[in-house]
C-alpha cells in the first residue's frame, strides 16, 4: 500500500511513562481553540512558578467529542 497524504502510514509505538501536567474539563465545541490556548497559557505558569522541566511537546487528547460540547484535556 502507497503512503501519502491521502492515505498516511500508521504505526504504533510504545513509549516509556513521563509525567505530564494537564488540565481537563468539559466545553463548548466552539470553545476549543480559545480554551486550548488559555489551558496551555495556565500549564506553562504553572511549570515556571513550580521550577519544573517541559518533557515534550503540547498535546490535546479528546476523553469524548458529543455534537456540541467535548471532554478535552490539555497538556
Amino acid at each position: 500500500m502507497e503512503h501519502n497524504q491521502q492515505n498516511p502510514a500508521v504505526e504504533e509505538v510504545m513509549l516509556q511513562p513521563q509525567p505530564v501536567a494537564s488540565i481537563r474539563g468539559t466545553i463548548p465545541i466552539a470553545q476549543i481553540g480559545p480554551s486550548m490556548g488559555e489551558r496551555l497559557e495556565a500549564l506553562g505558569a504553572f511549570v515556571q512558578r513550580e521550577g519544573l522541566a517541559v518533557l515534550g511537546p503540547p498535546f490535546a487528547r479528546y476523553h469524548s467529542f458529543g455534537e456540541a460540547e467535548t471532554d478535552l484535556e490539555v497538556g
